[in-house]
Order: C-alpha cells, then sequence, then structure tokens
C-alpha cells in the first residue's frame, strides 16, 4: 500500500509540475502577444505621424498656390487697369 501512496504522490507532483509549465508557456505566449501588439501600435503611429506631417505639407503647398494665383490675378487686374 505504501508503494501505491507514493506513486499517487508523484503522479499528482508530475501533474502539478506539468501544469505549472503549461501556466509558465501560456504566460510566455501572452507576454509576446503583448509586445507584437505594442510593436503594432507604435508602429501605427509613426504611420500616422508621417501621413499628418505629408497632409500639413501637402495643405500649406496647395495655401501657397492659390496665394500665388490669387496675387498673379490680383497682378493682372492692375496691370489692365493701368492700360
Amino acid at each position: 500500500m505504501k508503494a501505491a501512496e507514493m506513486l499517487k504522490a508523484e503522479v499528482a507532483s508530475l501533474q502539478e509540475e506539468e501544469k505549472k509549465r503549461s501556466l509558465q508557456e501560456e504566460l510566455k505566449l501572452r507576454d509576446r502577444t503583448a509586445q507584437i501588439k505594442i510593436q503594432q501600435q507604435r508602429e501605427e503611429a509613426a504611420r500616422l505621424k508621417v501621413e499628418a506631417e505629408l497632409l500639413s505639407q501637402y495643405g500649406q503647398s496647395k495655401e501657397k498656390k492659390s496665394v500665388r494665383e490669387f496675387s498673379s490675378k490680383d497682378c493682372s487686374v492692375d496691370c489692365d487697369q493701368r492700360r
């Protein structure tokens, strides 16, 4: 009987070790998943920053173009009035 009890205790110990190993693996996977999500968020933030800068530059160039067009129209009106 003592052998049976020792065997049960050993099985229980092995089950606990397996459970612990399984939980550690799950924790590692969750950690890795979190790291990947953080990296994806950083990449998305960087992409959005570049996109915002490009849109800002586009808006500024469009503004400059409309000012130049307005100025050239204004000049042509002034030039026509001088004639």
